[in-house]
């Protein structure tokens, strides 16, 4: 007796979610679904999803790189913690990010990864990070490889050796936007800049965008913002930051490190030294 067409056409479909190792309700609260077990739930967050909580390292594996990835306040369906994902420093590659990262656009290292943004392709266009609208998913933001990240240097390379190791701000290694860290590491030099420990490498120090809450448009071109002034700008680049460009020092303010610090095409809006 012959099967069914819908019972085949079914088959199919199961075969192909096993072999593409697809991650269901990416981004929902998995914690009943789950049972209340952190780590890989294919019951519910599909063959390659894992039910994880960011800073809790309560899973009964490692799919959830202890502690590395999930949401913020609960545990949610997210890609399985791997090899890959940690080399190449992109997490959650193709889903869906504009919640997990505050419906902020661009460079997203919780959620999308050292090297990751959230991006939607066609949107974006003033974002560096995003290719100016070439990255992203055509359905909606989606966490992909940084394309750009204005001011940052040498991202995702080793850096405890060229900053001196110290953790934080390095702006002669990496960047005027850029600052060392490693995921899970804090040594109360300047945490701010490396999300106190949720941002960085997991192996070592490696260079990430700074997250300074007290500068405005980190790596931001800022000469025409700041009336064509090099120095302090707190009316455009915040409290904390300045508009400057490496290696040009012509003003007396030392806020730019005489040139010591700045984006080498432009002027553009960095912490002050």
């Amino acid at each position: 007796m012959p099967r069914p067409k819908w019972l085949t056409q079914a088959a199919v479909l199961l075969t192909l979610h096993g072999v593409l190792g697809l991650v269901e309700n990416p981004g929902e609260n998995c914690h009943q679904g789950c049972s209340g077990t952190a780590g890989a739930c294919p019951n519910f967050c599909g063959p390659s999803g894992a039910c994880c909580r960011r800073g809790t390292d309560d899973a009964v594996d490692d799919t959830c790189g202890h502690g590395q990835v999930g949401c913020d306040d609960y545990h949610c369906c997210v890609s399985k913690m791997g090899a890959k994902a940690r080399d190449d420093g992109l997490l959650n590659s193709e889903h869906q990010c504009h919640g997990q990262c505050g419906g902020n656009v661009g460079y997203c290292p919780t959620f999308c990864g050292a090297r990751g943004a959230c991006c939607r392709r066609g949107f974006d266009t003033d974002d560096a990070s995003c290719g100016h609208g070439s990255a992203g998913c055509d359905n909606g933001h989606c966490c992909t490889h940084a394309a750009e990240i204005d001011g940052l240097h040498n991202s995702g390379a080793s850096c405890h050796d060229e900053c001196d190791g110290k953790t934080g701000a390095c702006p002669n290694f990496c960047g005027p936007s850029g600052a060392c860290c490693r995921k899970g590491f804090v040594d109360g030099a300047d945490d701010a800049a490396c999300m106190h420990g949720n941002v960085g490498c997991e192996g070592g120090h490696c260079c990430v965008r700074a997250a300074f809450t007290d500068v405005d448009n980190l790596g931001a071109n800022c000469h025409h913002a700041c009336d064509g002034k090099t120095g302090k700008c707190p009316a455009y680049c915040g409290a904390a930051g300045a508009c400057c460009r490496r290696g040009l020092d012509d003003t007396d303010d030392p806020s730019c490190g005489h040139g010591a610090v700045g984006c080498e095409e432009g002027h553009c809006c960095v912490r002050a030294v």
